[in-house]
């Protein structure tokens, strides 16, 4: 019976490959795009490739060649005139940090600015007060006990001082911690530090540590 099953949904998988291939062969003139008029770089090889003009289909290069070979062979696709722009594949800005947004995202966002979410907007907040007056808001309404609680977005030019001591006057029960807008420092709670399990010897050979 097992080697029927097993059968059985292969024979799906197979069939819904092929309806999705005849959905791709049927849309495929209207993903066309014919990229020219341009520096193209291919990053192909040690040395600076260019070519005359790619073709993709639905962001997939298809064709790279000269401008007469792509209207021969792709006479349907939507013409891209560069306009003397330079075009290259794959190039990504590492510095974006995209990781960083799903480590964001899920949690309370308090900054400086305003904040546009799908889910609504994160009102920004400027002045010491105002700061301390909005993460003792949102602590007290969230956070619990033995679950870590964040907050993104505290910037000292705009939010004043933050420390261990003025989140511990906010809650010293519930585990907490201040993501700084840069995401390269946070400040915790001792109740944050106590369940992290993070110590003195943690910190050893550390020049900022007293």
């Amino acid at each position: 019976m097992k080697k029927i099953f097993y059968l059985v949904v292969f024979i799906f998988i197979l069939i819904g490959c092929t309806e999705s291939k005849k959905e791709n062969i049927k849309n495929y003139d209207k993903g066309l795009v014919s990229y020219f008029g341009g520096d193209i770089i291919t990053m192909e090889g040690k040395k600076l490739e260019t070519t005359e003009a790619v073709v993709t289909n639905f962001d997939e290069i298809v064709f790279v060649g000269s401008k007469k070979e792509a209207d021969k062979q792709f006479p349907k696709a939507k013409p891209h005139n560069l306009k003397g722009n330079t075009l290259m594949p794959g190039f990504v800005e590492p510095h974006v940090h995209p990781s960083l947004a799903a480590t964001m995202l899920p949690n309370e966002i308090i900054a400086p600015y305003d904040w546009v979410l799908p889910t609504g907007t994160k009102k920004g907040v400027s002045g010491h007060k105002e700061y301390i007056d909005k993460i003792t808001k949102s602590i007290t309404e969230n956070s619990k006990k033995g679950e870590m609680y964040f907050i993104w977005g505290y910037h000292q030019l705009w939010h004043g001082e933050l420390s261990k001591d003025i989140i511990n006057n906010i809650t010293k029960d519930n585990p907490v911690g201040i993501i700084h807008r840069s995401f390269h420092e946070i400040y915790v709670n001792d109740a944050a530090i106590e369940l992290l399990g993070v110590t003195e010897d943690d910190f050893k050979g550390n020049p900022q540590v007293e």
